[in-house]
């Protein structure tokens, strides 16, 4: 598993991250997430240390919606309450004031993958399945759980017990995000996209995407474009 960190460029702190990661393979990005990155498997941790507060809620907004289950920590020295609340309404797991030794850093490491144990691991190995297969067919909720070696019925429980949905919203959601960032490249047709973000036809991600979006694909794709993309519902 990746350890995910968004950080500001020339943060001393994070250039020695590896040595202090207990084993986990460290992701260090000042560019956020991108819906259309191919992961092997979602991270262990997330970690968000940004001086700006809008690209600061942004990601983690971005994160919570590639990685349902990743714990997302904020490193936000001097947050105002309303700030603060922002953030957590965003999706964040925690906010520290700060982080500033190799020590504090892998404190913060072992805390928040200590959940990563028991059905949790499941869920984040079904979540992975998704995450990397969406556009493919076959992925169904009795296929993840043949891949797991588990019953589609426990599955189902722990999906719902650890993430308050089922399996088929984790699947639409994600396409979803794919189709939404596919949206951007004007020399795409509406069905491309559908069929390059899983959807059988432009009809079900009409209908996905309403949902998710509360707009039309096209609509979206025009406020993309000037600037005024729709914030997903909570």
């Amino acid at each position: 598993m990746d350890i995910l960190i968004i950080a500001s460029t020339g943060q001393p702190l994070y250039e020695h991250a590896p040595s202090v990661s207990a084993g986990y393979n460290v992701v260090v990005s000042s560019l956020g997430v991108s819906p259309t990155a191919e992961h092997a498997e979602p991270p262990a941790l997330v970690i968000i240390d940004l001086s700006d507060h809008d690209k600061i809620v942004s990601c983690v907004e971005q994160s919570r919606t590639m990685f349902p289950l990743a714990p997302i920590v904020v490193i936000s020295t001097g947050a105002s309450v309303r700030a603060a609340v922002e953030i957590v309404k965003a999706g964040a797991s925690d906010i520290i004031e700060s982080l500033s030794s190799d020590s504090e850093f892998s404190l913060l490491i072992n805390e928040w993958t200590q959940a990563q144990t028991g059905g949790q691991l499941h869920v984040t190995k079904a979540l992975e399945i998704i995450s990397r297969c969406f556009r493919e067919d076959r992925v169904r909720l009795c296929t993840v759980a043949q891949k797991l070696q588990i019953t589609p019925a426990y599955l189902c429980r722990l999906l719902k017990q650890h993430t308050g949905h089922g399996f088929r919203w984790h699947l639409a959601r994600r396409r979803a995000a794919v189709a939404a960032a596919l949206l951007g490249d004007k020399t795409l047709r509406i069905k491309e996209i559908a069929g390059r973000s899983g959807f059988r036809s432009t009809a079900s991600l009409d209908r996905v995407f309403r949902r998710e979006h509360r707009c039309s694909p096209s609509a979206y794709r025009r406020r993309s474009t000037d600037g005024r993309t729709t914030r997903k519902p909570r």
